[in-house]
């Protein structure tokens, strides 16, 4: 596992290491910097693996930031899939202070990840007045959401989707993509969106079913009637269609899972 140095992250992410609020915050904004918070996370064993700063603004100091931390001594579990929390922070009023649980699927021989978000997250009440954060209780909170997604992760892969109802679920997702947009969706064929990029992704239970399309539709790529998908690349989209994604997917286990 290859970690992010403090060169690294001053480089992918200077927004980190800023020293005061934006210009645009009132006097009631707590600033919260985010340096001191990875170096508690460090400290309990976590390491950060990689890390995205939105490019939306010019002002590179106060942008939304994510640094993703990995556990080194964790090993492969259910799935073949890797536990890892994300700290997400901005210090323009674009963003409150987020740890997100979540785990990345290890695929093919080169190390090749691909998101699987949890759709939980700590959302901590901050930058408003009080800057007075728990990073230990919140780190053990995302730790005890993924020892619950891996007994879930478990139940799917019990369970064998029909391919109408694969066809379903790929076409729930689309609408998802297009924020709800059920007309704009049918531009889209649904069985595009359940095309495997590798052989061992060719089985139909819900875990392996839930994983193809959410790469499809985060990577990109697929050809609809007249456009093809752009990959989702910014911060708070990523993670919401993540969490949407794993929300659709356990209302399949409900509907599709052993009584």
């Amino acid at each position: 596992m290859q970690t992010l140095t403090e060169q690294d992250l001053r480089q992918i992410v200077p927004a980190v290491y800023a020293e005061g609020p934006s210009s645009k915050a009132s006097e009631r904004y707590a600033f919260i910097p985010t340096y001191p918070l990875i170096d508690r996370i460090r400290h309990r064993g976590w390491e950060p693996v990689r890390a995205h700063q939105s490019k939306r603004t010019q002002d590179k100091f106060h942008a939304i930031h994510s640094i993703t931390f990995r556990d080194p001594d964790q090993q492969s579990i259910v799935g073949n899939t890797l536990p890892e929390v994300t700290l997400i922070n901005s210090h323009d009023l674009s963003k409150r202070y987020i740890l997100l649980a979540g785990f990345f699927r290890l695929v093919c021989s080169n190390g090749m990840i691909v998101s699987a978000g949890i759709g939980e997250s700590r959302d901590s009440r901050i930058h408003l007045d009080d800057a007075n954060i728990d990073i230990q209780a919140n780190l053990e909170s995302a730790l005890t959401k993924i020892g619950d997604a891996m007994g879930t992760i478990e139940q799917w892969q019990q369970i064998e989707l029909p391919w109408s109802a694969r066809q379903e679920f790929a076409r729930d997702a689309i609408i998802i993509k297009n924020g709800g947009d059920a007309i704009w969706s049918k531009h889209f064929n649904p069985f595009e969106f359940l095309v495997t990029r590798r052989e061992q992704d060719k089985k139909n239970d819900l875990w392996t079913v839930f994983n193809v399309v959410q790469e499809n539709i985060t990577k990109g790529g697929v050809m609809g009637v007249t456009r093809e998908t752009r990959p989702i690349t910014q911060v708070r989209p990523l993670i919401k269609i993540n969490q949407d994604l794993w929300q659709l997917a356990e209302k399949y286990g409900k509907l599709h899972g052993r009584n």
